[in-house]
């Protein structure tokens, strides 16, 4: 994954090296497993983390991400490209 960091980090169409991009599914899912055993360790403890279901959490903010964005391009639709 951390071959990958600089392309996807930093995104420029001018570099061609990295033609394609990989699934991170795997690495996310164990992520949500990690999280979700932190949070039921810290519960024990009385611990009380925010986002308790980090899953969920992902999915609400990626919808606001693209309310957000489609948002923008409304706002935006009347404005044409004059630079290329």
């Amino acid at each position: 994954m951390k071959r990958y960091d600089q392309s996807v980090a930093h995104h420029d169409i001018r570099r061609f090296e990295i033609k394609s991009y990989p699934q991170f599914d795997l690495a996310l899912e164990a992520a949500y497993f990690y999280y979700e055993f932190i949070v039921d360790e810290l519960h024990k403890m009385g611990i009380e983390q925010q986002p308790s279901d980090l899953r969920e959490y992902s999915k609400a903010f990626a919808a606001q991400c693209r309310d957000i964005a489609n948002a923008a391009m409304k706002a935006t639709e009347m404005f044409k490209e004059k630079v290329h």
